[in-house]
């Protein structure tokens, strides 16, 4: 990746062991919630074509701040009014391999899946108050990886499956109906109809249930270095097999799961 201050020449922080340590296909799952180094590291993923990005576009956090001790800065002046704490200033810009930044744009996957905040406007950088543009700086030299799948054809199986998929299609209905939520500003005061409403919204959570069931089809296993830790560790086993409960509920990652099935 690359930073660069206002006034600076772009500094390119590389790789400085070239050993691979696994050569396999990859597989990132983004979301409008990964942002900053998640972000760098899925741009990096993309460029290098050493994966495949899937999900729904990122926050767009692409800037790098520094915190300065204002008590450092007075040092003798004011001590009446000590502490008073530190001032926090964006000083640089990330820059992607390729030359543009992850301000603002994000990293937009290879493949886009359904995402019930789609249409909600708050959830990335671009909507908080007064965020830095979109800037683009010279790309560096850099050699994409030898990959060894057809990437459009993996895209068109996962885009076939989450058009039939039950699930997906609950997604997309929940977000529209999110956006028709947002839009509607306007909350009933009269009690009789207040509720009337809430009822309607209660009715309608239940039909995205079926998203949150248990895919049989998903098997989670833990690797041996883990099963041997939970032998003597039974919080840690505890923990372990409530997360992997939650898991078996991802349809996100089983999707993931079938395009790494795709990408071998």
């Amino acid at each position: 990746m690359q930073v660069k201050s206002r006034d600076g020449d772009p500094y390119i922080l590389a790789d400085h062991n070239s050993d691979i340590n696994f050569e396999k296909p990859l597989v990132v799952l983004v979301n409008n919630y990964s942002a900053s180094a998640s972000e760098i590291f899925a741009a990096a993923i993309q460029d290098y074509h050493r994966g495949i990005i899937i999900g729904s576009t990122t926050y767009g956090k692409g800037t790098v701040q520094r915190f300065f001790d204002i008590d450092e800065l007075l040092r003798n002046s004011y001590p009446d009014y000590k502490p008073m704490g530190s001032l926090k200033v964006t000083v640089q810009k990330f820059y992607r391999i390729n030359g543009g930044s992850t301000q603002l744009n994000g990293v937009v996957p290879d493949i886009i899946l359904p995402e019930l905040y789609s249409y909600v406007d708050d959830e990335y950088e671009k909507n908080s108050d007064y965020p830095l543009g979109w800037t683009q700086i010279n790309p560096v030299d850099y050699t994409v990886w030898n990959t060894t799948y057809d990437l459009k054809k993996i895209i068109q199986k996962s885009n076939d499956r989450v058009e039939k998929s039950p699930e997906f299609s609950m997604i997309r209905e929940g977000a529209l109906r999110l956006k028709a939520i947002d839009a509607d500003n306007i909350i009933p005061l009269r009690l009789d109809k207040y509720r009337t409403r809430e009822d309607s919204n209660n009715k309608d959570n239940k039909k995205y249930e079926s998203t949150q069931k248990e895919i049989p089809e998903m098997n989670v296993l833990s690797i041996k270095v883990d099963k041997e830790l939970m032998v003597s560790d039974s919080s840690k086993k505890a923990r372990t097999d409530a997360w992997f409960k939650e898991i078996k509920k991802d349809i996100y990652i089983f999707e993931a799961v079938k395009v790494l099935d795709d990408a071998q």
